[in-house]
């Protein structure tokens, strides 16, 4: 801020030079008789009676985007998007209130906008095709025994990543093997959707009976109770968990066991080792040593 020196100084200083510093002239008042200007804009509305060139395809004007969800060759207003009638638009359909329902959606099986697939009547024709597939007639694939490797095995859910059911004598069996230590191993397997006990080893039965215990062509679960000394002459044990999956097994019961095996393991609490064979040297004695120590 300046102080009193330099307010008296440019005080001095415009008394001194005065015409540097002319007296300002009063605003003139404003003439109400005169009318305003009014600015030309680039982006003003057209009025109705203005020309304009259409286009020759469509009866829409030249630069007007028509509507995503009009019926094709109709103008904006002469037609409802939603029931596709030509008797009201959208904001007047009847259907307006399920379509909004929906968030707008439709069905994917027959289109409709008042309902969405899990509600479309049309639903129970793809259970007619299912049928007939079963009958032996698959469309577009002529008779089903050509495409009989396709079908999933007896007693296999038909979708892999879903896993299956744990049968209660599965833990009942391994809390046994655990705790009490009453079986050497437990085989189980996949039937009837769920995972069951297959065969149980007494608690003196050696490595080579568990392993001739597996099938050669079918895949299998298992768990061993292996016993082993460590180098401080220790003695301990380690449950491992096998799942077996050789290569001369159906694809399909490959998927079915690699997906449920995740779930299946969870529910045998006490798992140490897991292991994947698919070959019996995958599994040899030498193998599940050096992975126990």
């Amino acid at each position: 801020m300046a102080n009193k020196r330099q307010k008296l100084a440019r005080k001095q200083y415009k008394e001194a030079h005065p015409e540097l510093f002319p007296t300002p002239q009063p605003t003139p008042a404003k003439d109400p008789d005169k009318k305003k200007k009014k600015k030309n804009s680039k982006f003003k509305r057209k009025r109705e009676g203005s020309k304009e060139l259409k286009s020759p395809n469509n009866g829409y004007k030249k630069g007007i985007r028509k509507h995503p969800l009009r019926v094709p060759g109709m103008r904006p207003g002469e037609s409802c998007y939603i029931c596709k009638a030509k008797d009201h638009i959208a904001k007047l359909c009847p259907q307006k209130a399920q379509w909004e329902k929906h968030m707008g959606g439709c069905c994917k099986i027959c289109g409709g906008v008042t309902h969405l697939a899990k509600d479309c009547p049309d639903k129970g024709k793809r259970a007619s095709i299912s049928a007939n597939r079963e009958g032996g007639l698959c469309p577009g694939l002529g008779n089903c025994s050509d495409i009989e490797r396709l079908e999933p095995e007896k007693g296999l859910q038909a979708n892999a990543a879903s896993g299956m059911a744990v049968d209660d004598e599965c833990k009942l069996k391994f809390l046994e093997l655990k705790a009490k230590r009453n079986y050497r191993y437990i085989i189980f397997k996949i039937q009837d959707q769920q995972v069951v006990v297959e065969k149980v080893g007494n608690p003196g039965s050696t490595y080579e009976e568990f392993t001739a215990s597996l099938p050669a062509d079918e895949c299998r679960y298992s768990v061993f109770d292996f016993d082993f000394t460590t180098d401080e002459n220790c003695q301990k044990s380690k449950i491992f968990f096998i799942a077996w999956s050789p290569d001369t097994s159906r694809v399909r019961s490959k998927m079915v066991y690699a997906s449920s095996k995740d779930r299946f393991k969870r529910e045998l609490d006490g798992i140490q080792v897991e292991l994947q064979a698919t070959d019996p040297s995958e599994m040899s004695f030498d193998i599940i040593k050096a992975r126990a120590i």
